[in-house]
Parts: C-alpha cells; sequence; structure tokens
C-alpha cells in the first residue's frame, strides 16, 4: 500500500522496488531474467474498511498461497 509524494507517479515507486527485488532474488538464485509477472495496476483506497480489507488481503497472501506457515 503506497501513498506517493507530489509529483511523483507510482510507477516510478514500483519500477524502483521491482528492479532492486529483481535483482536481490536473482543473485539468491544465481539465475537471469524477469521474476515479476507483466501485471500491474493502481487501486485508488476509499474509506477506511477498503484500506483495512487491502492490507489483510496482503498480510495473508503468503500463507494462502503455501509459501510460509503463518
Amino acid at each position: 500500500v503506497l501513498k506517493p509524494r507530489e509529483g511523483i507517479e507510482l510507477w516510478q515507486i514500483t519500477k524502483g522496488i521491482r528492479g532492486v527485488a529483481g535483482r536481490i532474488v536473482n543473485q539468491m538464485r544465481k539465475s537471469r531474467g524477469p521474476i515479476w509477472q507483466d501485471e500491474s495496476y493502481d487501486r485508488i483506497i476509499r474509506s477506511p474498511d477498503e484500506y483495512f480489507e487491502k492490507l489483510n488481503y496482503i498480510y495473508e497472501n503468503p500463507v494462502r498461497a503455501g509459501l510460509v506457515p503463518r
């Protein structure tokens, strides 16, 4: 969940995060190439309920995917 500062676009932030994380993951796996899917979109959160819904999704998603036990 991000809120860009004035004058900064969301794509600029995610490009930087994806680039750094991709390099680190590839170094750790001793591999090359893309690690991210070609999907990204922004979504404006319009209420406190929606904010907590999205945070819970982010928090629980690795558990649902079986990547971590809890």
